[in-house]
């Protein structure tokens, strides 16, 4: 498992993270499941869903 798809996991432990990052990035899940294994770089959008997850949320 790549670097990448261990902070999903940890993200997202009680979920499916391929899932997740398919449906937010608008990739496909098979897709979304190379990048968490590694067997391809993961893609633009799917590392902003990462950052947007780890960055903290404004209050209004």
């Amino acid at each position: 498992m790549s670097k990448f798809g261990r902070v999903c996991c940890e993200l997202w432990p009680d979920q499916k993270p391929d899932v997740i990052i398919a449906q937010r990035a608008g990739c496909s899940e098979r897709a979304a499941q190379f990048y968490i294994t590694g067997d391809r770089e993961p893609s633009y959008e799917a590392l902003m869903v990462v950052l947007d997850e780890l960055r903290p949320r404004k209050r209004a």
